[in-house]
Parts: structure tokens; sequence; C-alpha cells
């Protein structure tokens, strides 16, 4: 899988700390497993305005951590635009990217 990091906005944000930086990452790793919980959760309900605000929630963090492809679809899943995919297709895609990048950054 290709790389989904992408630290530039954070590393700068943290002017050289990288106690911090480790910090925000931890944070992100966490934040992240609960809110894919929720999303998971929302997707069986099929509660798009719920998985719609979790994407809104975590639009800042990615900008941060994720690379602009990633950042973009958090976007899509946000304002539900679900183009060439089934909407549940789309969002369980999104989820497994979150998981891979979970997995990169540990």
């Amino acid at each position: 899988m290709k790389n989904l990091i992408d630290l530039t906005l954070l590393k700068e944000f943290a002017n050289g700390d990288a106690v911090f930086l480790e910090k925000m990452k931890t944070i992100f790793i966490e934040e992240t497993a609960i809110n894919i919980a929720k999303i998971e959760a929302s997707l069986v309900s099929n509660d798009l305005k719920g998985i719609s605000e979790i994407a809104h929630s975590m639009k800042p963090s990615l900008d941060y951590l994720a690379i602009s492809d990633l950042r973009t679809q958090v976007r899509k899943i946000e304002k539900q635009e679900f183009s060439e995919t089934s909407s549940s297709e789309a969002i369980s895609n999104f989820v497994s990217l979150l998981k891979e990048l979970i997995i990169q950054l540990k």
C-alpha cells in the first residue's frame, strides 16, 4: 500500500519539537481508532448524517497527518458526495485507509 502519511504541516507546527510531534501522532491514533468504531457502527445503522459529523470532526487532524488524497476523501464523506460508488462502499474504503494510516504512523 502507498504511503498515507504527510507530516509536512505537523512538522512546521511542531517547530522541531520531536516530543510534541510524537504526542500529536499518539493522540491522532487514539482518536482515530475511536472514530473508526463510531463510523463502523453508524454504517451498520445507515446513519450517514452521523458519519458526516464524524468526518467533519476528523478534518483538522487529517490535514496535519495525511496525504492530500485522504484529506479529499474525508471532505467527500463529510459532504456525502458519493459518486461512482455506493455510500457504504466509499465509507468502507475510507475506513480501510484510516486503519492503514494508523498502522503506518505506529
